[in-house]
């Protein structure tokens, strides 16, 4: 028994001289290593934090610089190519119709265009008929219509020079030059698709002004220009297709002035050109006519032989 009670003395004697607990060791390294994780973070907060912060000024700088350049150069692109994402009146003119020659087809498409074959139907007060128009570029033109009753009708002009031949049933026809008035009003129907077109392609910028209106419960351009003779030109652009709406101007027309307004609607694309199918024409606000086109063809084999001035005028 006292044997026994030695040994377990003993034991509790050598228990006693070991190391410390596990729990005095690890309080003895968290003091340590709390030590090192202030140093640690001693050292982020005063060299690596205003490190980040001078990376960060530098980075958003750098941005700032690339979408200033990168911006002038996109208005750039867009100003040559004439297309935008959103027109301001701070855009120049010119930009604006770069970007309605881009609309119709592209300058290149349009100038391109030697001849044009509009038929379709003319409704007026009184009744309607059917229609051919022949366009030839510089300024030859023909428009024919059947009526009925005295026969068909061809209108032409030449230039400056304009008349009509009516080929009666009876298989006779008649020749007749027109005068300043209706030679007048012939130009202006021949070119009242292409007036405004003209003026884009030709760059005839100078004077002309922009304003954003509505019109027909859309967002449209107003563009207006004084042409030499002291009268207002006027055309009104969708915003979003920036084609044509409206056109107005005033004309010589004999001894008068009047007021020529058209209305345009329903545009398709023929041979990569966008063309209104559906037109209405006012004379002083006064709707005179009323045109559906059936068929358009653009470059389609008109010959300048058809505009050959008659014998009968030539007399």
């Amino acid at each position: 028994m006292n044997r026994f009670h030695q040994d377990k003395s003993t034991e509790t004697s050598e228990q006693s001289s070991q190391s410390p607990p596990l729990r005095e060791f690890n309080y003895g390294a968290h003091k340590k290593g709390s030590a090192r994780h202030n140093q640690r973070f001693v050292f982020m907060f005063y060299w690596l934090l205003p490190l980040l912060v001078l990376l960060l000024i530098v980075a958003a700088g750098t941005y700032a610089l690339i979408q200033f350049y990168g911006q002038d150069e996109v208005e750039a692109s867009r100003a040559a190519s004439g297309t935008f994402d959103d027109f301001s009146t701070s855009m120049k003119a010119d930009q604006l119709l770069n970007a309605y020659l881009n609309a119709l087809g592209g300058r290149q498409a349009l100038q391109n265009i030697r001849s044009v074959r509009y038929e379709g139907k003319v409704s007026f007060s009184d009744g309607e008929s059917s229609f051919q128009i022949l366009l030839l570029q510089p300024d030859k033109g023909m428009l024919v219509t059947d009526p009925g009753g005295f026969g068909r009708q061809r209108f032409f002009l030449n230039g400056d020079l304009a008349w009509r031949i009516v080929e009666q049933r009876d298989g006779g026809r008649t020749v007749v030059p027109l005068d300043a008035k209706s030679t007048g009003s012939l130009k202006w129907s021949l070119r009242v698709h292409n007036t405004f077109r003209r003026l884009a392609l030709e760059g005839q910028h100078r004077g002309l002004t922009v304003k954003e209106m509505e019109y027909l419960d859309k967002p449209c351009y107003e563009l207006t220009k004084e042409m030499p003779d002291g009268s207002v030109f006027l055309v009104i652009l969708d915003q979003e297709t920036l084609y044509p709406l409206k056109m107005e101007e005033i004309l010589r027309v004999g001894e008068e002035d009047v007021q020529f307004t058209v209305k345009f609607d329903d545009y398709r694309m023929v041979a990569g050109v966008a063309e209104p199918y559906r037109t209405v024409l006012y004379r002083n606000g006064v709707m005179d006519n009323e045109v559906e086109m059936g068929s358009i063809q653009i470059n389609s084999g008109v010959i300048s032989s058809l505009f050959e001035i008659p014998e009968e005028l030539m007399k």
